[in-house]
């Protein structure tokens, strides 16, 4: 029986290839894919007995989980870096917009009356 169950893949293991998987190319996206997956396995493991092995590995989830906040708070940084870029490209070109004389009407001479 002993044989049987090391091939038994537990929530925990489970838990940790998922993560690895996402580290294969760290992003939000990436992490997006299994979201749902690791939610399920995080509430499956928070109902079970563990051992001494699955806190092993829960220590391991756990470094892995923190590199991908990391990885996903850069990324944020960086699209509200390019949001704020956007909008004061935005301003600028809503005030030169504002004082082109496209906008402010035209008028036309006819040269022949």
């Amino acid at each position: 029986m002993h044989e049987e169950e090391k091939h038994i893949v537990t929530p925990v293991v489970q838990l940790l290839n998922l993560y690895r998987k996402v580290m294969d190319n760290p992003s939000f996206d990436q992490y997006q894919i299994y979201e749902a997956d690791i939610t399920t396995l995080f509430e499956k493991i928070s109902e079970m007995q563990l051992s001494e092995s699955d806190l092993i590995l829960l220590s391991e989830v756990r470094i892995l989980h923190e590199q991908i906040i990391h990885v996903i708070l850069e990324e944020k940084s960086s699209l509200n870096e390019e949001i704020d870029l956007f909008e004061r490209k935005k301003r600028a070109n809503d005030h030169y917009g504002k004082s082109s004389n496209y906008n402010v009407g035209a008028f036309f001479v006819d040269f022949k009356n």
